[in-house]
């Protein structure tokens, strides 16, 4: 039975337009009933296969895995791992279905917030898995396969070790190998090289997508501007992830590339990490309920916990199973180095659809004729819905106020001046624990002592009030250390002090 399963699986997939088909005629029901099929069966197939995970079930007192059948026994008894009781405390070796050297990709995390760490993919994974989900969901949302339409890709993120790069060469050159309409073009992060592309060879082209992270793909367009690239001239999409994608950041990227064709499927947004793959996938249906949420407060409040909304996507329960405990993402999702219920660390809550749309029933919010309005007919995906708040690990924190990234990105928006920004509890004057706001200015700006003292006057006060207006930790905080809480900003010129090591980096160290 599993046999003829997986080959109407393949059938399915083999095939964007039938694999779309089958991804928005599936009910709810189907997708939550096979993603805990999945979850267990990883769960299994991992206590009798994976050294580390049996030692690590042993330790944690689960002497007979095969007494956990049912999803409610998985939630209860099964432990929940993460990078450092379990990734970095066993041998690569031992982490593996099968032997190590019949991996077909060994590639490396980026450390952004640890160690690094080797990642071991299967054949199978790179062969069918990996190009036929991603044929299908471009394709939904760009109608990148459609053999009218011919299609330049470029990826512009990382080379080298580097799980991302890497795992989108692999698969965006599978996606050129079947479908004969798309160019596949691999610059990596070098923003010069991508602009020469589109001068020289992306009028050829109907659509031109850009795989990059989003602080990458600013750079790409602040190197467009300088070179006077016309962007309304080219059918831009990009696909992004890695990185929170904010609001603001969202906003000019639309308005940059999109000219005439606004719409909700101008950015694909992935979550995704090294060690879990891509648990969500924005679609024209999060962009919407985003959008909506950005005027409705309350909205925003039910969904994301917050006045100012974050990361919305949808997840695909067959491939990785998604739960929310205690506000932490947890994974499951096979492999040759499968992961069973595996802390990703980041601060989020899975809905079901089911609850979605309750929530916005409740808003009467009739999102299916909002999205419809807006020029999207396709019917939705009916997964789960997954809010990505920022990490849990990844911010600093101040008399119980957690500050992150993703919380301060929105305020600079659209500023010419300012090129990145960094966060620290450490006041470099004098040593007392400070929330301290690193800005970092665009490598053709220049600011003499009167400059520089407004801009910190202007950020000093537009990042208080952000945060109080959207960061409820925060508020609570300010109202019993505003001494401590009021940001202190500190301004550098490009790539000084912090900021130096920041061309060595695939990806910006925002904590420090």
């Amino acid at each position: 039975m599993a046999k003829i399963t997986d080959l109407l699986q393949k059938f399915i997939m083999s095939n964007p337009k039938r694999a779309i088909w089958f991804m928005t005629s599936m009910k709810p029901e189907f997708w939550e009933k096979q993603g805990e099929k999945m979850a267990l069966k990883t769960f299994h197939e991992a206590a009798k296969k994976v050294p580390a995970y049996k030692d690590f079930l042993k330790k944690h007192g689960i002497k007979d895995h095969t007494k956990i059948q049912t999803i409610e026994d998985f939630k209860k008894y099964v432990p929940v791992m993460d990078k450092n009781n379990y990734l970095i405390n066993y041998p690569l070796e031992k982490l593996t279905q099968g032997k190590l050297e019949e991996s077909f990709i060994l590639s490396m995390s980026g450390g952004t917030t640890s160690k690094p760490l080797y990642i071991l993919a299967a054949r199978g994974g790179f062969k069918t898995t990996y190009p036929l989900g991603m044929a299908a969901i471009l394709d939904y949302i760009f109608d990148i396969c459609t053999p009218s339409k011919k299609v330049l890709l470029i990826n512009a993120v990382s080379l080298g070790i580097w799980a991302g790069g890497i795992t989108g060469a692999f698969v965006y050159k599978s996606l050129a190998d079947k479908f004969q309409n798309i160019t596949l073009v691999i610059p990596g992060a070098d923003q010069e090289r991508v602009i020469d592309v589109l001068e020289k060879i992306g009028r050829y082209y109907d659509l031109i997508f850009i795989a990059a992270y989003p602080t990458f793909f600013k750079t790409i367009l602040d190197a467009g501007d300088k070179r006077k690239i016309k962007w309304e001239e080219f059918n831009i999409k990009l696909g992004t992830g890695g990185e929170l994608l904010d609001n603001s950041l969202r906003d000019y990227f639309i308005e940059k590339i999109s000219s005439k064709r606004r719409g909700l499927n101008c950015i694909f947004d992935v979550y995704s990490g090294t060690e879990v793959g891509n648990p969500g996938t924005s679609t024209p249906l999060t962009n919407k309920i985003v959008s909506i949420a950005r005027t409705n407060k309350n909205l925003s409040s039910n969904i994301f916990k917050s006045e100012e909304p974050l990361g919305l996507f949808q997840s695909n329960p067959i491939g990785s199973w998604v739960e929310s405990v205690n506000n932490d993402i947890i994974v499951t999702k096979a492999g040759k180095m499968p992961i069973v219920r595996y802390n990703v660390k980041d601060i989020g809550e899975i809905f079901s659809w089911k609850k979605m749309n309750e929530i916005l029933d409740n808003h009467r919010i009739n999102i299916q004729e909002e999205v419809k309005q807006d020029g999207w007919s396709r019917p939705p995906f009916q997964w789960p819905f997954l809010t990505v708040l920022g990490r849990r690990d990844y911010a600093i924190s101040l008399f119980g106020a957690k500050i992150s990234p993703e919380n301060i990105q929105p305020v600079f928006g659209k500023d010419p001046k300012i090129h990145s920004f960094k966060l620290t509890t450490r006041d470099i004057e004098d040593l007392t624990p400070h929330f301290v706001v690193l800005l970092e200015l665009q490598p053709s700006v220049e600011l003499q002592n009167e400059g520089r003292i407004q801009l910190q006057r202007h950020y000093k006060k537009k990042i208080l009030n952000h945060l109080l207006r959207t960061n409820f930790d925060f508020k609570d905080a300010y109202s019993i250390r505003q001494e401590t809480l009021i940001p202190k900003i500190k301004i550098y010129s490009f790539r000084e002090g912090p900021f130096r090591e920041e061309k060595n980096r695939i990806k910006p160290k925002l904590i420090i």
